[in-house]
């Protein structure tokens, strides 16, 4: 079973070249995660300003924030080398007041003070991805990651 892409008209692809963001199921959402960074080695605050101002002039109709911690260790899980790497998750550590990040091993950590990539997510209602995407069938896919 393998991941799931889409393009940048988030309709599903196979297509090495024309996978633009990851697919993952959250409850009652598709979470949409670009798989290239949209900037990089940015402070938290910095990185969340350059996502805001960045998905404004990309998407406008979505509102962007940081892939889910479930979110990064799906993808990275069963490659070679990861694709999500050194950058900030929306995850919170609820004990300890803080985010979670990804480090350069692709695994789970304490948010970096700068990440050396920032990458950008946004939930999309699961009407309009099975409206791009008619008939298609997620169970097919891995896009559900437990802790």
């Amino acid at each position: 079973m393998g991941k799931c892409y889409v393009d940048r008209y988030f309709r599903i692809t196979e297509s090495v070249s024309q996978k633009k963001a990851l697919v993952t199921e959250v409850p009652g959402w598709i979470e949409l995660t670009f798989i290239d960074p949209i900037v990089n080695y940015r402070e938290m605050s910095e990185a969340w300003k350059f996502m805001f101002d960045w998905g404004k002039r990309t998407y406008p109709r979505y509102s962007f924030r940081f892939p889910c911690l479930t979110t990064c260790l799906l993808a990275n899980e069963g490659e070679r080398e990861p694709i999500f790497f050194s950058c900030f998750t929306s995850t919170m550590d609820v004990s300890k007041g803080a985010y979670y990040g990804i480090d350069i091993k692709g695994k789970s950590c304490a948010a970096p003070l700068i990440a050396e990539n920032v990458y950008a997510s946004f939930l999309m209602h699961p009407g309009e991805f099975y409206f791009l995407n008619p008939g298609v069938d997620l169970k097919k896919y891995q896009t559900q990651w437990y802790l």
